[in-house]
C-alpha cells in the first residue's frame, strides 16, 4: 500500500465513522431521510476536511457533536443543528489557521 492509499483509507474510515455517529445522535430528532442527509453531509465534510487539516478535523467534529447535544438539551433541535454546524465550521477554520501558522513558522 502506498502513502496516498493509506490517506484515502483513513479519510474513508473517518467519513463513515463520523457519519454513523452523526446519524445516531440526530436520528431521534429528525425524520429518517433528513437524518441520513445530515449524516452524509457531515461525513463528507469530515472526510474531505481530513485532507486539509489532517487529524484536527476529528476534534472539530467532536466539538460540534458536544455542542449539538448541549444546545439541544437547553433550547431546541433547530438551534442545536445551527450551533453544531457553526462550531464544526469555526473549529475547522481555526484548526486550518493553526496548522497554517505552525507550518509557516517552521
Amino acid at each position: 500500500m502506498h502513502g496516498v492509499d493509506i490517506l484515502i483509507l483513513i479519510a474513508t474510515v473517518l467519513a463513515l465513522g463520523s457519519g454513523a455517529v452523526t446519524f445516531l445522535v440526530v436520528r431521534p430528532d429528525f425524520r429518517p431521510g433528513r437524518a441520513v442527509t445530515i449524516s452524509v453531509g457531515t461525513g463528507l465534510v469530515v472526510g474531505l476536511g481530513f485532507f486539509a487539516i489532517i487529524y484536527l478535523v476529528v476534534g472539530a467534529f467532536l466539538a460540534a457533536v458536544v455542542t449539538y447535544l448541549v444546545v439541544r438539551r437547553v433550547t431546541g433541535v433547530t438551534a442545536a443543528a445551527v450551533a453544531g454546524a457553526a462550531v464544526l465550521l469555526a473549529a475547522g477554520l481555526a484548526s486550518a489557521a493553526l496548522l497554517y501558522a505552525s507550518l509557516t513558522t517552521m
